[in-house]
């Protein structure tokens, strides 16, 4: 329905002013994804937004960077597998709108990390809207 902070429930949540989480990156999903990917949908943004307090803030990092592509090239004329590539970094991309759409102020950004020795995508959500007063 439409509660999804669960304001009809009697029990007062605890709510918090942080909240970090290092998403399972798209293109190393499981073979038992259907878990995985709920992680990416925006009823888990929703709930994680309705975890924080009023001025909280989720911090998430979405695994590689998407690169951006030419949009005037033939997508015919690339080779089959950078077409998939292109289709899950277009996945990630609406992800990461799909968090932002929870929160009053956002940013994405990327950052190069030795670890991986690639450029990781980390989002930033202040302010949910959907904050209770209770």
């Amino acid at each position: 329905g439409s509660d999804i902070c669960g304001r009809g429930r009697q029990r007062k949540r605890e709510r918090y002013d942080v909240v970090l989480i290092d998403l399972v990156d798209v293109e190393e999903l499981p073979e038992d994804k259907e878990w995985a990917e709920y992680l990416y949908t925006t009823k888990f943004f929703q709930r994680i937004a309705c975890s924080l307090n009023a001025f909280g803030v989720l911090v998430a990092n979405f695994g590689e960077a998407p690169e951006f592509y030419d949009t005037a090239t033939d997508v015919s004329m690339i080779p089959k597998e950078e077409r998939e590539a292109i289709s899950t970094q277009y996945t990630k991309i609406k992800q990461i709108q799909s968090m932002s759409q929870m929160f009053h102020q956002s940013r994405a950004y990327d950052v190069y990390m030795d670890s991986s020795a690639s450029q990781m995508a980390f989002a930033i959500g202040i302010k949910p809207k959907m904050h209770l007063t209770t």
